[in-house]
């Protein structure tokens, strides 16, 4: 029980890792309302793997707290 739990720990953390890095790339370019806008339509299309999905859905949850 305790390495599934680390495991997902980790799972997590890199998923984070991968959402704050996305963030930072378009920060470079637009504005934070414009990325969260974009962020939540591109929560809407298709995934191509859970992993995508997690980094788009961790996004949204990092930048509704910057804002």
């Amino acid at each position: 029980m305790k390495s599934y739990l680390d495991m997902r720990s980790r799972d997590e953390a890199v998923i984070t890792q991968k959402a704050r890095r996305y963030i930072e790339e378009l920060q470079c370019h637009h504005s934070d309302r414009f990325i969260l806008e974009k962020l939540r339509v591109r929560s809407y299309n298709t995934f191509t793997s859970v992993e995508e999905k997690a980094v788009t859905l961790k996004a949204i949850e990092i930048m509704k707290g910057m804002l």
